[in-house]
């Protein structure tokens, strides 16, 4: 690890790197490499390329993806407790457990702090 991570971990009180391998990404979150691509061309990961032409996710931008991933699913349960259904509750937790849509209900506060 270099020394601009390092001190970016001890400044903010992080335990991660400021960017990760692609593959490091997808593992944090549960999902395939593919998908953090495919978040990456649509705008909702952010990189960097390193020196030697490696793509590296920044781990703001993967927060941030946790978070909306996260506040979708609770959106989705809170919709089908709403109708009263236990049904469409069952429903809404698998839809958000579906890896394109949520992070397997990891709570993103307790994945990256």
């Amino acid at each position: 690890m270099d020394a601009e991570n390092t001190a970016d971990q001890s400044s903010r009180g992080h335990c991660l790197p400021r960017s990760l391998l692609v593959d490091h990404a997808a593992a944090l979150i549960g999902v395939s490499r593919r998908t953090v691509y495919n978040r990456i061309r649509d705008g909702r990961l952010k990189t960097i390329r390193t020196p030697s032409g490696t793509q590296r996710v920044l781990r703001e931008s993967l927060e941030a993806l946790l978070r909306e991933m996260h506040e979708s699913k609770a959106r989705a349960i809170e919709w089908a407790e709403a109708r009263g259904r236990s049904s469409d509750a069952s429903s809404a937790q698998a839809l958000a457990r579906d890896p394109e849509r949520s992070a397997g209900g990891a709570d993103p506060a307790t994945v990256l702090v």
